[in-house]
């Protein structure tokens, strides 16, 4: 199983539209899984997910 946790709160995820409304960015969350496939692709079985600001958002495990 592979479990996947991160919170998307934070201004590594979030934009202000046009309108000024906030919203999620899309883009930044793709990239985060790209780079957690890119840690399984390497052999990890587990770790933390990190933001594109360096800070610590959630964790993630692969187990059979």
């Amino acid at each position: 199983m592979l479990k996947i946790e991160f919170k998307v709160g934070n201004a590594a995820f979030r934009e202000e539209d046009e309108d000024g409304n906030d919203r999620l960015r899309a883009d930044a969350v793709a990239d985060t899984v790209e780079e957690l496939a890119g840690k399984i692709r390497e052999g990890f079985p587990s770790g933390p997910v990190m933001d594109a600001n360096g800070n610590t958002v959630g964790s993630w495990s692969l187990n059979d």
